[in-house]
C-alpha cells in the first residue's frame, strides 16, 4: 500500500510537473524564443538519461517524453490557436485542450488544463499550487535564472498529500524552464529534469504538427489508462 501512495504522488508531482515544462512561467509572448533541446532526468540515486525533447519557435512549443510504462508523450502548445495537444504516439491518439481566458503564463495554462482534465476524473484527482516562493536570481550553468518554489497540493482517491516543485527560469528558453526539481518525500520520489545541448536551431513548422492519423479523444484519463494499458 505505501508503495502504491507513493506510486499515486509522483504521478500527481509528474503530472504537475510536465505542465509545468510545458507552459510559461513569465508573462507569455506573442513569439516564442527559437531553440531545441534535450531534456534529462535523474530520480533518486539513479544516473541521469536523456528521457525527450523540447523546442520552440513562433507561436509554438513542444515537449516530447519518453516514459517506461506507457510509451512515448508529446505535449503541443500553439499560442495562436490558443490550445494545447496531448498525444500518445503508442495509441496514435490525442486529445486537445482549449486555453481560454487570458494567458499571461503557466498558471493560466494549468488553469485551462485543470478545468478541462480534472471533471474527467470524477473526483479521483486534484492539484493546485498552495504556495509559491521567489528565491531571487540564481546562476545556473553560466545562465541568470530566476529560482521559484512552488508547493502543490493534490488528492488521489481521497487521500491528500503535497510536494514541492523548484524552477530555476530563463526568458531565453521560454516557455520552458531551465531545471525543474522535486525533493524526496513519503510520498513521492524525487527527481530532476533540465535542458541539456541547448541550440538556436530552427524547428520546422511540420515539428508542431501530429502526424496524419491520429485519433482524437475525448478523455485525458482514457488517453492515459489506455496508453499504460498497452504496454
Amino acid at each position: 500500500m505505501a508503495g502504491f501512495m507513493r506510486m499515486a504522488g509522483w504521478t500527481a508531482a509528474l503530472f504537475g510537473s510536465l505542465l509545468l515544462l510545458a507552459s510559461a512561467s513569465l508573462a507569455a509572448p506573442s513569439v516564442y524564443p527559437m531553440f531545441q533541446a534535450e531534456v534529462m532526468l535523474q530520480t533518486g540515486k539513479k544516473a541521469s538519461r536523456p528521457v525527450g525533447r523540447a523546442m520552440s519557435a513562433g507561436g509554438f512549443s513542444r515537449l516530447d517524453v519518453r516514459t517506461a510504462k506507457a510509451g512515448d508523450f508529446s505535449v503541443i502548445v500553439d499560442m495562436d490557436g490558443m490550445r494545447m495537444k496531448v498525444a500518445s504516439h503508442a495509441l496514435k491518439a490525442y486529445v486537445e485542450i482549449p486555453l481560454e481566458g487570458r494567458i499571461d503564463g503557466w498558471r493560466d495554462i494549468v488553469r485551462c488544463a485543470a478545468a478541462y482534465v480534472l471533471p474527467q476524473s470524477l473526483g479521483m484527482m486534484d492539484v493546485r499550487e498552495a504556495q509559491r516562493r521567489d528565491k531571487g536570481a540564481k546562476t545556473l550553468r553560466g545562465y541568470r535564472t530566476r529560482h521559484l518554489i512552488s508547493v502543490f497540493e493534490t488528492v488521489f482517491m481521497g487521500i491528500r498529500r503535497s510536494f514541492e516543485l523548484e524552477t530555476w527560469e530563463n526568458d531565453t528558453f521560454f516557455p520552458f524552464p531551465m531545471q525543474a526539481a522535486s525533493p524526496e518525500t513519503a510520498d513521492t520520489w524525487g527527481g530532476r529534469a533540465w535542458l541539456a545541448g541547448i541550440t538556436a536551431d530552427e524547428a520546422p513548422g511540420s515539428a508542431f504538427a501530429l502526424p496524419g492519423g491520429y485519433t482524437r479523444y475525448g478523455s485525458v484519463m482514457d488517453l492515459v489508462l489506455y496508453a499504460l494499458a498497452s504496454f
